[in-house]
């Protein structure tokens, strides 16, 4: 064919579009030729790669087509959300067979936390994704770590025959939740300042998780304590 167009324009068509259309300047007889014209660089490797991008020894057929919904990122919070009840009744269970009437303040604590979350996540219009549950579940573990800080404080003070053993125990233990909870804080500002997508969606309820915490532990907490008595408190012993 080259040989019969001999000055004739070849031209080089990719998905219906024109690339390039050089002049045959001789026949090309061993399966090979050159492009030759005042080409950059540049221009000579894009050429080079849309020659190439179009030299596919097979046709495309589609063996398998799916459509992802919306359905699946809602089984998927659904999943979350029960794996954060089974969680919550688990951590619940053995609080109270552990620490009696104290485990049942730990059960009010961790259920106001999360009211106090989801109102935060309304008020601030958050959605809920996957790994915003699982900022959730981290919360409850958070919320139950500072109950038992403070049962752990107080009972330590009983021991030692302190003056105000629920006062005093839960300041000092108090003063140590805050610490530690304001570094995981800082450490989810920086995730949320410099992540996105799921990262972003994590770090917001974990942020949110944090100060609900921080909160009902101060408020909620100390409030059942100082009205129990030190006989049904049951950190006496």
């Amino acid at each position: 064919m080259t040989s019969e167009n001999v000055g004739s324009r070849f031209a080089i068509v990719l998905d219906g579009g024109l690339i390039t259309a050089p002049v045959i300047r001789e026949a090309i007889t061993g399966g090979s030729g050159q492009i030759s014209g005042n080409f950059t660089n540049e221009s000579a490797n894009n050429l080079a790669i849309i020659l190439k991008s179009g030299s596919l020894p097979t046709e495309i057929k589609i063996i398998q087509e799916k459509q992802v919904g919306p359905t699946l990122g809602r089984e998927g919070v659904q999943k979350g959300i029960y794996a954060s009840l089974i969680a919550l009744i688990a951590i619940t269970l053995f609080m109270i067979a552990y620490y009696k009437v104290s485990g049942l303040f730990t059960t009010l604590t961790i259920v106001s936390c999360l009211g106090l979350l989801f109102a935060f996540m309304t008020l601030l219009n958050t959605t809920l994704t996957l790994p915003g549950v699982i900022g959730i579940v981290l919360t409850i573990g958070m919320c139950v770590d500072a109950n038992v800080l403070v049962f752990e404080r107080i009972r330590e003070n009983f021991k030692n025959s302190t003056e105000n053993p629920k006062h005093e125990g839960f300041n000092s233990a108090y003063v140590t939740i805050l610490d530690s909870n304001l570094t995981t804080l800082f450490a989810a500002i920086f995730l949320f300042a410099f992540g996105f997508g799921p990262i972003r969606g994590f770090s917001i309820s974990l942020i949110i998780g944090i100060i609900s915490s921080l909160i009902v532990t101060y408020v909620v907490l100390k409030f059942f304590i100082n009205i129990t008595s030190e006989k049904y408190l049951g950190l006496n012993k």
